[in-house]
């Protein structure tokens, strides 16, 4: 005679842990909200990005499938954060300004200045987001701005660097701020690069369409 199943067992049946296809905008934005709520928490043990990378593993780890931290591309410089396999993968890169402490001076860990989220501090990381292939919008780059006052003048300073990316690919750059409503969002692009990208994309189709015909 079969052993009955347990309520407790039916109940379970059927729940899933979350899961996404990819990363998104939105996961971005809560990944954000859920830093600093931690940072706010535990002022003086996350401080850096550094500190943050676990957080962000666990984090992404419960929504996401694939994740791998420092995962290197196609043999280019490693990356943070990548999500997804080869079809549709996503890429994310993270920056944060760290809160001024009182007990600065008592610690030897050095903390970076505000500068850490400006455009030049970030540019490698912008042009290894610019070259990544996958989805049309997985590319972002967070900055977690724990300081008292926000920045103000960010997306113009990123928008003067869109020139310099080596790809044609949209990059999203995700600028959070606990006295900001909501996330700021900078879409930075290499038009020129994108036309360019296209345009050889195109006549390689031609090419192989043509070469088939032949046969």
């Amino acid at each position: 005679m079969a052993a009955k199943k347990s309520n407790k067992s039916k109940k379970n049946k059927g729940k899933k842990k979350p899961s996404y296809a990819t990363l998104t905008l939105a996961n971005v934005k809560a990944l954000a909200a859920s830093l600093m709520e931690v940072a706010d928490r535990y002022p003086t043990t996350f401080r850096t990005e550094v500190d943050f990378y676990p957080l962000v593993v666990a984090f992404l780890s419960w929504k996401l499938r694939g994740l791998r931290a420092e995962a290197p591309a196609d043999g280019k410089q490693a990356i943070d954060f990548k999500v997804g396999g080869t079809t549709n993968p996503a890429y994310l890169e993270l920056a944060v300004a760290p809160r001024a402490l009182g007990d600065l001076e008592s610690t030897k860990t050095k903390l970076p200045n505000k500068t850490q989220l400006y455009a030049t501090a970030n540019e490698s990381e912008m042009k290894k987001l610019s070259t990544r292939g996958g989805g049309t919008k997985g590319r972002f780059l967070l900055l977690v701005d724990l300081r008292k006052t926000p920045h103000k003048d960010l997306e113009a300073k990123y928008q003067t660097i869109a020139k310099k990316l080596p790809g044609g690919n949209l990059v999203n750059v995700v600028y959070a701020h606990r006295a900001l409503k909501k996330c700021e969002v900078y879409k930075i692009k290499n038009e020129e690069a994108a036309k360019k990208a296209k345009a050889k994309k195109a006549k390689a189709k031609a090419k192989k369409a043509k070469k088939a015909k032949k046969k």
